[in-house]
């Protein structure tokens, strides 16, 4: 009878042993799956918030560089119509003074613009450039260039 007690008192043991034990494991596999889940979920919100990060970054650089060069490119379409409609083939030496004035007003309106150059096809050009004491001008010709 003793030994079927005690017999009886190791297999309570042995089954509270193993309860716990698969207890323990399935309390680590839970907590595992959790925490596999919430890394994952985690990286993919990470990934999708950086993807719609850099696709607004996209759109709003895009958007300053088109509203910085669709006036420019309007500028060079005005002075390219202007250089077309001369009377005569602009010549950089007895028309600078004509080219300043025309030039000066555009060039000022926009405090974007740094510069304009004005050139003809025989290799002459006029620099209306702004520096720290403001706006300057030069001249240069293809004969000046070949010396």
């Amino acid at each position: 009878m003793d030994t079927q007690l005690h017999s009886n008192q190791h297999s309570h043991a042995e089954m509270r042993r193993t309860l716990v034990r698969n207890l323990v494991l399935l309390t680590l596999f839970t907590v595992g799956t959790i925490l596999t889940v919430a890394v994952i979920g985690t990286r993919n919100a990470v990934e999708d918030l950086s993807w719609s990060l850099m696709d607004r970054t996209a759109e709003l650089t895009e958007s300053h560089l088109d509203g910085f060069f669709r006036p420019m490119g309007e500028l060079v379409g005005i002075l390219k119509t202007w250089g077309k409609e001369s009377p005569k083939p602009l010549d950089i030496e007895t028309d600078a003074d004509r080219i300043r004035r025309t030039l000066w007003p555009i060039a000022a309106s926009d405090q974007r613009i740094s510069g304009i150059i004005i050139a003809n096809n025989r290799g002459e050009e006029y620099f209306l450039h702004k520096g720290a004491d403001g706006w300057s001008s030069r001249q240069s010709g293809k004969p000046e260039w070949d010396k």
